[in-house]
C-alpha cells in the first residue's frame, strides 16, 4: 500500500490545482471580496445588452448593460462594451471619461491595460484628438507589441499626417507580425515608398526621389505610381530615354508572364474599366503575340460589345467615398487602391450612355 502512497500525493496535488485553477478562472477578488464571473454574465441584464448590440440596438444595449454594470460587480468588460456604446453614438467624452477611469484601476494585468488603452485611444481618434490618439495607440503598442489592431490604427494616422516614413516603419511591423502571408504587406509598403519620393520630388530632391520610386517598384513590380513619378523624375534629370522606358514599363507589365496568361488577366481586368486605353492597347498586342486566335478574339469582341460603362465620379469600394478623379488613397477611410468607377449601365441597354459618361 504504501507504494501507491506518492501516486496518490501527485493525483491529489494535480486534482487540488484544477480545482484551485477552476475557482480562479471564475472568481476574482476585488476590493476584499469575491466575484463571480459566471454569474455576471448569467444576469439577464447582460444577456439582453448583448442581444440589442447584436440587433445594432444602440440605445437599448446601453440601458442594459448599465444594469448589468450596476450590481456591484463592476466588471471590467461591460465598461470597456459601454465605453465604445458611447463612443459609437457619438458621446465621445462620456467614453473617455469612463476608459480613462477604467485605466486608474490598481488590479487591471498588463494585457486588460493594453486593452482599455486601446479603447481610449479609439476615442481621441474618433473626437479628432491627434496627438493624444497617437500617444494611446503608443502605449498599446508598449504594452502589447503584437497588437496588430493598434499598429494598423497608428500607421493610419501617421498616413493622415503625411508622415510617411513613420506610416512605412509602422507598416513594416505589421509586415513583420504578418509573417509574409499577407500579400497586401509589400503593396502598401511599395505605396508608402512611393509617397516617402512624393516627398522627396516636392522638396526637389530629384535624386533622391528617383531612388526611392525605384525601391517602391522594387517591393511591388505592380506599383504604378511609382513608374509615373520615376518617368516624371527621369525626365526632370535630363535622362529621356530612362523616363521612357519607366513608363513604358508600366504598359507592359501585364505582358511579362506568358501571352496567354496575360491575356486572362487582361480580359478579367476589362469589363471593370471598359475605358481603358492602355488595357485594350496591351489586349491587342498580346493577340497579335498569339497569332490571333479566332477564338481568343470572339472572347474579346463579347467582352467588349457587353461592357459596363462608368459614372464619375470615381467610387471608394471600401467606405463608398465620391472622387472626381481615380485616387490611390482613400482621403476618408485610407485604404489603398481601392476606388473604381462606379457602374451606369451596359451599353447594349442605353446606346446615349457610350458618351455621357465619359464627358468631364
Amino acid at each position: 500500500m504504501s507504494d501507491y502512497l506518492p501516486l496518490l500525493a501527485s493525483l491529489f496535488a494535480l486534482l487540488l490545482g484544477l480545482i484551485v485553477g477552476k475557482a480562479w478562472e471564475r472568481y476574482k477578488l476585488r476590493d476584499g471580496r469575491w466575484i463571480d464571473r459566471r454569474r455576471l454574465r448569467e444576469t439577464p441584464h447582460y444577456m439582453l445588452g448583448l442581444n440589442f448590440l447584436v440587433d445594432n440596438q444602440v440605445d437599448q444595449a446601453i440601458d442594459e448593460l448599465t444594469q448589468a454594470a450596476s450590481t456591484g460587480t463592476d466588471a471590467l468588460e461591460i465598461q470597456m462594451i459601454l465605453g465604445n456604446l458611447y463612443r459609437a453614438k457619438g458621446q465621445v467624452g462620456r467614453a473617455i471619461g469612463l476608459h480613462q477611469s477604467l485605466l486608474q484601476r490598481p488590479d487591471l494585468t498588463r494585457l486588460e491595460q493594453a486593452y482599455v488603452q486601446l479603447c481610449l485611444a479609439l476615442d481621441f481618434r474618433h473626437g479628432g484628438f491627434v496627438d493624444r490618439a497617437l500617444e494611446a495607440f503608443q502605449e498599446v503598442v508598449r504594452l502589447d507589441a503584437k497588437n496588430r489592431y493598434a499598429l494598423v490604427n497608428l500607421q493610419k494616422l501617421y498616413e493622415e499626417q503625411d508622415q510617411w516614413t513613420d506610416a512605412l516603419r509602422i507598416r513594416a511591423e505589421i509586415a513583420r507580425l504578418d509573417g509574409g502571408r499577407r500579400p497586401e504587406d509589400r503593396q502598401i509598403l511599395a505605396f508608402l515608398t512611393n509617397e516617402i519620393g512624393n516627398t522627396a520630388a516636392r522638396n526637389g530632391e530629384v535624386n533622391d526621389a528617383g531612388r526611392i520610386f525605384s525601391e517602391a517598384i522594387d517591393i511591388d513590380s505592380r506599383t504604378a505610381p511609382a513608374y509615373l513619378n520615376l518617368g516624371d523624375t527621369r525626365e526632370q534629370q535630363g535622362n529621356t530615354t530612362a523616363a521612357i522606358e519607366a513608363w513604358e514599363a508600366l504598359t507592359h507589365l501585364a505582358a511579362q508572364s506568358r501571352h496567354r496568361e496575360a491575356l486572362d488577366v487582361l480580359l478579367d481586368a476589362l469589363p471593370n474599366n471598359p475605358h481603358g486605353l492602355a488595357i485594350h492597347q496591351q489586349i491587342w498586342q498580346t493577340l497579335s503575340a498569339l497569332g490571333l486566335e479566332p477564338s481568343l478574339v470572339r472572347r474579346y469582341m463579347t467582352l467588349t460589345s457587353e461592357a459596363v460603362f462608368y459614372l464619375d465620379p470615381h467610387i471608394c469600394t471600401r467606405c463608398r467615398y465620391r472622387s472626381t478623379e481615380l485616387l490611390w488613397q482613400c482621403p476618408q477611410c485610407h485604404e489603398w487602391n481601392t476606388f473604381v468607377e462606379e457602374r451606369l449601365s451596359p451599353a447594349k441597354d442605353s446606346p446615349t450612355a457610350e458618351l455621357e459618361p465619359t464627358e468631364r
